[in-house]
């Protein structure tokens, strides 16, 4: 035998062993484990911790080992119990003198002074009405002390209360259809308790009554008005269940309730607020099913389960759970086999017997348990003695290299403590990966496919009250990285991101510089286009009116004045029509419009403009035309200002008596494919070649003479003036159709410029249509002709009054003229007017000539008016946008007066 010896208590035995069997030695290590050895047995463990419990199985059963070995009640003193007594129906309750008073699964009460030892019954004179005496075969259901004192019972349809040495009924009903004491039958209550009532807890104001199916009912002791409170699936500061357990108040706070529920945990009810908190196995509890929630002296609260005894802070809600190796006699209890006596000693009842305790002599473990290594596996095999640092086994070693892809790692560890090893929790945390602490109940750490780098893996344990070691056993762990993660590889990652991000730097500053690049030269071809429409506008009132002084005025020393101002003036416009195609150009605003055409008679007829030129000069031009098709399809206009400057540039630089030659002849594509533009889908090209017996260029200048505004530097070739964008516009022309263009020069010898362009020849499938019209000659309008109601009424819309009064002058006296200046003014008369033609202009202020159109062609009332749009974008590309609109002519200035007779005449007779 093994025995300990107590001042408090004497010799008290830890075991016996067998005759055959003995101790042969005993040590008790730091955490009050009692280790002994034994000749037979080997060694034996004991726990010197679970004394603070007491434990005694039951002998006769619970209520009698409760009253006698536990109360210390004699026997003969004892009550007589039925022999089919419920164990599960004993409730008590202690008045304001300390007596106990109690019922035991009858409607008799007892009273116990623990002074004296003595037991008294309790009369119970109360006569039950007739009509409620069926319902009394229910023992009563609960027992409790309200503040003042007085003993309440709760039997299953009335509710009484003990003082003064009598039995008074409570004068409300609780149950719903029951008769109200000293009220009519007529009168009655519909919102009763409902359900077996199990427990009650009396205050100031209430009755709380715990039932079994039906959660949590209040009684108001004043109005008697009954309020239930249920679990509302939906709302989590509800009671967590209707089966309810036990129901006990706090000493500490009079607005709570400590419930306990069936299989859902415990709640904190508020009697303020009609809410709960609810706590669980996840808030620390061993187990849902709660059978006490008594509050000891130092407020904590004790709460029994099936799965062992839980201690819970009422303040912190922090938990720790004693079960039988602890002490207790086991870890399942019973329902309302508890007592909780005056001296703070609580007795709990289970399924094999009695467990007692005073809650203030359990003292938490203080012991720290230190933390060792037992094994440590890579990849999911033990580490071999190659891996182990200088040969160590695992518990020496605190420092672990390996390779990158040996990165699935678990550390498996231990807490050197052996009472009650199931209540050891276990805690890692790697630094470099972990911010917290992982708890867990198994003491290994695993951690797979590790990241290469520096770690640091700490390892803790708890004692068994749950507080935390102070001892941490710490690992450093390097995982090496593999070679294309190294320094020097990252270095070359760093180099070669920083050259993308250059080219990507360099590429978005090329993108806004195109960007502003393009946008300037939106804004100067939108100057080129405002200006030359000013310019225009003046040229029309000089060309027009020459060319009307050149029909009246027959002499001849007019006519040469006439002559000049209307060659100057054509020359001036051309050298306007250049500057606008040329800032087109550098738009990328030109665009390719082809029409069929006969190549050799349209070039002839342009060579045949510079014949008087040629012939001042004594200049000698040929036109050669070889193998050439009928018909090609070419852009007229760029076609005509190509070939007109290149053979204007040579007759300015050839001199007297020379010659300038125009070939043209039909080629195969260039071998060069690099001049070749990708756009092309044939190999019919034409050659247009055009040489002189000039002067000749510089080889030193030939790179530069097609840059814009360049002129050859000497002294032959100033003696000719000239704007230098002549031939910069030519190459323009010529590189928009996907063209090139060539110059061959030599001093004294003279130019050849060569442009071969991808004009395609008609096919014989393809019609041909002729755009000219022979216009007919005008019969002489009579300008005496009066006016008549009849008269064509003709709006003219122009800002600028100068050109409005010319056109209005150019008319025919009769017709009925009216103006406006912008094309605001000018819809607004058109409404009022319905007048028989409307000439605009394009370019005006408020509302230009384009919207008019739109807004005349769109409104029914206007819809039939003809309009004619008069303006300086003579381009193929607005003609179109004008017709689009609806216009129906287009007159670009400078006009001929006679074609705008004309054209107003013909629009006027079509409709």
């Amino acid at each position: 035998m093994l025995y300990r010896f107590n001042d408090k208590k004497g010799i008290d035995l830890i075991t016996r062993l067998d005759n055959q069997n003995a101790f042969r030695g005993l040590l008790i290590d730091r955490s009050d484990v009692l280790w002994g050895g034994t000749n037979k047995e080997g060694v034996l463990k004991y726990n010197l911790k679970t004394n603070l419990f007491r434990a005694m199985p039951y002998q006769n059963g619970f209520y009698q080992d409760l009253l006698v070995q536990n109360l210390e009640l004699p026997a003969d003193q004892l009550p007589p119990l039925p022999k089919d007594v419920v164990p599960y129906k004993f409730r008590y309750t202690f008045d304001k003198t300390g007596k106990m008073w109690f019922n035991i699964d009858n409607s008799q009460f007892y009273q116990i002074d623990f002074q004296t030892k003595k037991l008294t019954t309790v009369p119970f004179p109360f006569p039950v009405p007739p009509a409620l005496r069926h319902d009394w075969t229910v023992p009563v259901t609960s027992i409790a002390t309200d503040p003042t004192g007085r003993i309440w019972i709760l039997t299953d349809s009335l509710a009484l209360w003990y003082e003064g040495g009598q039995w008074h009924p409570f004068r409300h009903p609780i149950r719903s259809g029951s008769t109200r004491i000293n009220q009519p039958k007529s009168s009655t209550l519909t919102n009763g308790i409902e359900g077996e009532m199990l427990q009650i807890v009396v205050d100031e104001k209430a009755i709380w009554v715990a039932t079994n199916t039906h959660g949590l009912y209040s009684i108001d002791r004043t109005s008697g008005q009954i309020k239930q409170y249920k679990h509302l699936p939906t709302d989590l500061r509800s009671i967590s269940s209707n089966q309810l357990f036990c129901l006990f108040a706090d000493p500490f706070d009079k607005a709570i309730l400590w419930i306990g529920t069936f299989g859902n945990g415990l709640c904190r009810f508020d009697k303020r607020t009609g809410t709960c908190r609810r706590f669980t196995t996840q808030d620390g509890l061993p187990n849902n099913v709660i059978y006490t929630a008594i509050t000891d002296q130092r407020g904590f609260l004790w709460i029994a389960t099936n799965q062992g005894l839980c201690r819970m802070d009422r303040r912190t809600f922090k938990t720790r759970t004693y079960t039988h190796e602890d002490g207790i006699l086991e870890d399942e209890f019973n329902r309302f086999h508890y007592l909780h006596l005056p001296d703070d000693r609580i007795i709990l009842g289970g399924i094999g017997g009695l467990t007692s305790f005073y809650p203030n002599k359990l003292r938490d473990d203080d012991y720290q348990p230190p933390i060792q290594l037992t094994d440590i596996q890579v990849n999911n095999q033990p580490l071999t003695p190659e891996q182990l640092p200088d040969s160590l086994p695992v518990q020496a070693i605190d420092h672990l290299d390996l390779p990158y892809n040996q990165n699935f790692l678990a550390v498996h560890f231990a807490a050197l403590q052996y009472n009650n090893q199931p209540k050891i929790r276990y805690r890692y945390q790697l630094i470099g990966l972990n911010e917290k602490w992982i708890e867990t109940s198994r003491p290994v750490a695993e951690y797979t496919d590790l990241r290469w780098g520096n770690y640091v893996l700490r390892l803790n344990a708890s004692n068994t009250s749950g507080i935390w070691s102070k001892h941490i056993r710490e690992l450093t762990l390097v995982i090496r990285p593999p070679w294309w993660a190294t320094w020097w590889a990252i270095l070359l990652y760093i180099g070669a991101l920083a050259g993308v991000i250059y080219g990507l730097v360099r590429s978005y500053i090329t993108r806004q510089e195109a960007i502003q690049f393009k946008a300037i030269d939106a804004i100067k071809a939108r100057f080129f286009t405002n200006i030359t429409h000013e310019f225009r506008t003046p040229l029309t009132l000089i060309l027009a009116p020459a060319e009307k002084l050149k029909q009246r005025l027959r002499h001849i020393d007019d006519r040469h004045q006439l002559d000049l101002i209307y060659q100057n003036a054509t020359q001036l416009l051309g050298l306007i029509n250049q500057l606008m195609e040329l800032s087109k150009a550098e738009a990328h605003a030109l665009q390719v419009n082809e029409s069929q055409g006969d190549l050799v008679a349209f070039i002839t007829q342009l060579i045949q403009t510079f014949e008087y030129q040629s012939n001042t000069k004594d200049i000698q031009l040929d036109l050669q035309a070889q193998n050439l098709h009928p018909a090609y399809w070419f852009d007229s206009d760029k076609l005509e200002r190509i070939v007109s400057n290149l053979v204007a540039n040579a007759l300015k630089f050839t001199p007297v008596g020379g010659k300038v030659t125009v070939d043209l002849m039909p080629v195969q594509h260039l071998d060069s494919t690099e001049k070749r533009n990708p756009k092309t889908t044939h190999n019919s090209w034409v050659q247009i070649t055009v040489s002189d017996t000039g002067v000749g260029i510089p080889a030193d200048q030939l790179p530069r003479i097609f840059d814009r505004f360049y002129q050859v530097d000497n002294s032959s070739t100033r003696q000719q003036e000239g704007t230098g964008i002549g031939l910069a516009l030519v190459k323009e022309l010529v590189e928009v159709q996907s063209g090139t263009i060539q110059v061959f020069s030599k001093v004294n010898s003279g130019t050849t410029f060569r442009v071969d362009l991808p004009y395609r020849p008609t096919t014989t499938s393809e019609i041909a249509h002729s755009l000219p019209t022979a216009v007919e000659s005008e019969a002489n309008e009579s300008d005496e002709e009066q006016r008549s109601d009849d008269a064509p009424i003709v709006l003219i819309v122009e800002d600028n009054l100068e050109l409005s009064n010319f056109i209005a002058d150019s008319l025919p006296s009769h017709y009925q003229i009216h103006r406006a200046s912008n094309g605001a003014e000018g819809l607004e008369q058109a409404t009022k007017l319905i007048p028989d033609l409307v000439i605009s202009d394009v370019l005006m202020p408020i509302m230009d000539g384009y919207t008019l159109c739109k807004n005349v062609k769109e409104d029914l009332r206007t819809s039939h008016i003809p309009l004619i749009l008069l303006t300086a974008k003579a381009s193929v590309e607005s003609r179109i946008e004008g017709l689009s609109l609806g216009a129906d002519d287009y007159i670009g200035k400078p006009f001929h007066v006679q074609e705008l007779r004309l054209r107003v005449r013909n629009v006027l007779e079509q409709r």
